[in-house]
């Protein structure tokens, strides 16, 4: 046989048999049946997610914080905080959640600017707190 044939079989050989094996493993790989020595660099986690914690009280607290913005910012072009997501939908809502991470302070080296010193109403430690840990554990709109 001429070593020309030879070498085009064996491509012939390598291509059907990456068209064979590559939908084996993108399906086993959706099953879920991934082996475990594979990094998970390459997309594949074998290791089961863990089921999300609920963020309802934490979310009911922040609009409460939140809502006493509503008195002093109800005539500017605020939101009102207790619709959530805020200005009623999810881009618009983190949009929101930069402003409110800025003004209170959450940046690294920036000072809280909302509410002003002169504002009837300051926030306890406990309500930054609050604040700090909704902003920190992704600030979920629901």
């Amino acid at each position: 046989m001429h070593p020309r044939k030879n070498i085009m079989m064996y491509i012939w050989l390598l291509g059907a048999a990456i068209r064979v094996l590559i939908p084996i493993i993108f399906l086993a790989m959706s099953l879920g049946c991934a082996p475990e020595h594979i990094p998970a660099s390459y997309g594949v986690n074998p290791q089961p997610k863990p089921e999300p914690e609920t963020n309802g009280p934490l979310i009911a607290e922040v609009k409460l914080i939140l809502s006493r913005c509503n008195g002093c910012h109800a005539l500017e072009r605020v939101p009102a905080f207790d619709e959530w997501p805020i200005e009623g939908n999810l881009a618009k809502h983190q949009a929101w959640v930069i402003s409110i991470r800025r003004s209170m302070g959450f940046d690294s080296g920036r000072p809280r600017t909302m509410p002003p010193p002169s504002s009837p109403w300051q926030p306890s430690p406990e309500q930054i707190a609050t604040l700090q840990k909704w902003y920190e554990v992704g600030a979920p709109n629901e």
